[in-house]
């Protein structure tokens, strides 16, 4: 009998979420160290009713999964979806005094054993 599952692995790798999102992470780093002077990086998503997101994290979820958190309209907001729907439009923008946007792309496996968050104790005053 043949190992169907290694076949499978290899087909995930090869198709799956991860391994584009590892794509477009390689790309973006590319734009990262092309910055003109004076200028930021900043990855946008159209959402589904059509705003658009300034990107702060992608990451594969399942196969062929994707989630998308960021900023709509300075609030903050997720977007999830199928890979075939993750379409990001990259572009420079003027820096005006801030730090520039960051931008994160997680590529770790979707279902990898996650650390438990520490809890959140408020401040005493």
């Amino acid at each position: 009998m043949y190992n169907i599952p290694s076949l499978t692995d290899h087909i995930r790798g090869t198709f799956g979420s991860d391994r584009l999102i590892s794509v477009i992470a390689e790309e973006i780093e590319e734009w990262k160290q092309k910055v003109p002077e004076g200028k930021h990086l900043v990855i946008h998503l159209r959402t589904p009713q059509g705003e658009i997101m300034d990107v702060g994290l992608v990451k594969p979820t399942g196969w062929q999964g994707f989630m998308a958190e960021g900023f709509v309209n300075g609030l903050p907001c997720m977007v999830t979806g199928h890979i075939a729907t993750l379409s990001l439009f990259c572009t420079y923008e003027e820096t005006k005094g801030m730090k520039s946007v960051g931008f994160k792309i997680v590529t770790e496996a979707a279902n990898a054993t996650q650390k438990e968050p520490s809890p959140i104790i408020p401040d005493s005053k």
